[in-house]
């Protein structure tokens, strides 16, 4: 059985457990709460196979500022990179193989590609958003928001990154 995310993109899971797990932390970090990295760790147990949850948690520990964290789940994605059967996963495992190995324009290039083709991937939009605030790239900002709101006009983050960008 394919399953797919809540936006309906495919994952590389056969859990239903995973699934719901990695839900929760991206929903989590989306909504700034604790417990997003305890969540996806419950996913990566649920499928010691599912490539994006490590990605995701690399992703989050980098932005907390927790390199060890960080540095052992990008390891634990790239090591899973076979295990990948999809082309947006795989992009994933990419941008943090790149984020590990110190190479952030390499991995911000492959998270602009993620949200050029799948703009409703909420953790690549989130983490490409974050990037364009701290560089103050707010036309970028906007643009993403905007395309991510074509393909989700209902979808809460999308609005409120649009919010953001304009004010």
């Amino acid at each position: 059985m394919t399953y797919t995310d809540l936006k309906g993109l495919a994952v590389s899971t056969t859990s239903s457990d995973a699934l719901a797990a990695y839900e929760r932390g991206v929903d989590l970090f989306l909504r700034w709460r604790s417990g997003t990295l305890e969540a996806l760790e419950t996913a990566a147990q649920c499928d010691p196979h599912f490539a994006l949850a490590p990605c995701t948690r690399a992703y989050i520990a980098w932005r907390m500022g927790r390199v060890d964290l960080a540095t052992a789940a990008a390891h634990r994605a790239v090591a899973l990179a076979d295990e990948v059967h999809h082309e947006r996963e795989r992009l994933h495992v990419r941008a943090v193989d790149a984020m590990q190995r110190g190479e952030q324009a390499t991995a911000y290039d492959l998270l602009e590609e993620i949200t050029a083709q799948y703009p409703t991937d909420r953790l690549a939009v989130r983490i490409l958003g974050l990037n364009c605030v701290t560089q103050g790239n707010y036309r970028g900002g906007i643009d993403i928001a905007r395309r991510s709101l074509e393909a989700d006009p209902g979808d809460p983050q999308f609005q409120t990154m649009l919010g953001f960008f304009c004010s």
